[in-house]
């Protein structure tokens, strides 16, 4: 059957690929703009019986390569809010024509140029300061849109897609358009925090080329604590009569592997040293695959572990481990692990001792675990502080599969 010509435009062939394979992958507009990139049996599909099918149905079929959104003219207006590669978001202020020679740089440059005040919200709370911060900027570094760099966890599956969105949209209108194109209930992330459905993207600070963490679900399911909630040790006791040195930037790491798909939780933590004691902990998470090939990567996050807060269950005082929940997730959705990929963590505490164990070479028989063999257990490579698979500062991790 032939293809119809109107909608679809054979993908220019690229050095780095036979073609043959070039020839199985085709472009196809699906709406004006927008271009997905799909192999071409898929595509012979959609028009089977001369009847075009959803494209929400076509995408649970098939993993989508890129999104490419065609750019708009758009006219700068003093007053208004841009993005720049060097500054982030400002508000134009001033503008000058190639003819106004009293500004320095119209001399060399034959190019429109704006004064602009650089917006707070994009600098560190270190350098803030309560004047305003004015830039010259060409016009053509002054953009309405930025680009967005998507990892999508949906159920057992992963994708990753790139996306550009214009400043002053609400991201509400990515939300919708990410839940109708893989038909899901989807809550992002950025940098740990739930973006604001109601807010633009300047509001909420996100910058150019940001990733931006997907959680979703095709079937919405809630995870109640004692019962889905499940907790793995990997040490059978404790190291009694000494202690483990910690503190900020002695990074102590881990990496599990599960052999099914899971969601992580939180982590085990042995407590301090005189014990009682409230602390920081800064951690990050990597997520690789089975070959060791980064999936993504957070950003650092800081969180107050205070005990009175903590529930009876978080705290197991005999093996002295406290169950740590991460405070950036919720409990219903967690951190996405599929099989066979590794979650590799890296974490340091504000306290200056605390408990550790050297017994973790036999973690896959402790039968006090529900799941005794549901974890591969390596070393990571960002420890700088000794923590190995036999020894260290990780009594556990909590999930739920």
């Amino acid at each position: 059957m032939t293809e119809p010509t109107s909608n679809i435009a054979q993908l220019q062939i690229l050095n780095d690929k036979t073609k043959e394979q070039q020839e199985e992958q085709l472009w196809r507009e699906v709406e004006e703009g927008d271009f997905y990139m799909f192999e071409r049996p898929l595509v012979a599909m959609c028009h089977e019986n001369d009847e075009q099918q959803p494209i929400q149905q076509i995408i649970k079929k098939q993993n989508i390569i890129r999104i490419n959104k065609k750019q708009s003219e758009f006219q700068v207006k003093p007053g208004q809010m841009y993005f720049s590669s060097k500054y982030g978001y400002v508000r134009t202020f001033k503008y000058f024509d190639n003819k106004e020679q009293s500004h320095a740089m119209l001399t060399f440059i034959d190019e429109p140029i704006w004064e602009c005040i650089v917006l707070q919200n994009n600098m560190d709370k270190k350098e803030k300061t309560n004047e305003q911060q004015i830039v010259t900027l060409l016009q053509n570094d002054l953009r309405q849109h930025i680009q967005l760099d998507l990892v999508i966890h949906v159920d057992d599956e992963i994708y990753k897609s790139e996306y550009r969105v214009d400043i002053l949209k609400k991201t509400l209108d990515l939300i919708r358009c990410i839940e109708k194109l893989y038909q899901i209930q989807a809550i992002l992330l950025y940098k740990n925090k739930r973006i604001v459905e109601e807010k633009t993207f300047q509001d909420q600070n996100i910058q150019d080329k940001a990733q931006i963490l997907v959680l979703g679900s095709y079937h919405q399911k809630s995870h109640t604590i004692g019962s889905d909630i499940r907790r793995f040790k990997r040490f059978s006791e404790i190291r009694v009569g000494d202690s483990w040195y910690v503190g900020k930037d002695r990074w102590d790491g881990i990496v599990f592997q599960p052999k099914q798909s899971i969601q992580v939780h939180g982590i085990g933590i042995y407590m301090g040293i005189p014990e009682g004691q409230d602390f920081q902990i800064c951690y990050k998470y990597h997520i690789e695959d089975q070959d060791g090939n980064n999936v993504m990567t957070s950003d650092l996050i800081e969180e107050s572990v205070v005990l009175s807060q903590l529930q009876d269950e978080d705290l197991n005082n005999s093996d002295h481990i406290i169950w740590y929940k991460f405070q950036s997730f919720s409990l219903a959705n967690g951190i996405l692990v599929r099989k066979d990929h590794k979650f590799n963590i890296q974490m340091w505490v504000t306290l200056e001792r605390c408990y550790y164990s050297e017994s973790g070479s036999n973690y896959n028989q402790i039968d006090v675990n529900e799941d005794m063999d549901l974890f591969s257990i390596y070393d990571s490579q960002y420890c700088t502080n000794s923590t190995r698979v036999n020894r260290g500062i990780f009594p556990g991790i909590i999930y739920s599969l």
